[in-house]
């Protein structure tokens, strides 16, 4: 059955119907842009609940000096996170308009 697909994409006979046909450049920046917002809502989410319990856990060690470093070296990572992420978002969305693709995803308007 694939190679009938192919041999017809190839003779130009099944062309409304083969995948991949309609993709463009702007298309691909809109999927990568549309996968940036995924994780970066994801991501962040995920970053706000390590804030919180990092920060519990600094808040319940009081006099443990084990756990409170162990909670503030995690805590900082957390944050670098948050940056990386913020990072990714801005590479991404800097590219895109770089290239002149018309994204209606950019800013990331979830």
């Amino acid at each position: 059955m694939n190679k009938f697909i192919f041999a017809a994409v190839a003779d130009n006979t099944l062309t409304s119907n083969a995948p991949g046909i309609d993709l463009t450049f702007d298309r691909v920046i809109g999927i990568l842009t549309s996968f940036t917002c995924w994780f970066t809502q994801i991501a962040l989410l995920l970053t706000v609940g390590a804030i919180v319990v990092y920060g519990l856990q600094m808040a319940i060690s009081r006099d443990n000096v084990e756990m409170f470093t162990k909670a503030k070296k995690s805590l900082g990572w957390a944050i670098v996170g948050a940056f990386v992420i913020f990072g990714v978002y801005t590479i991404i969305a800097t590219v895109a308009n770089a290239v002149g693709a018309q994204v209606p995803a950019l800013p990331l308007s979830c």
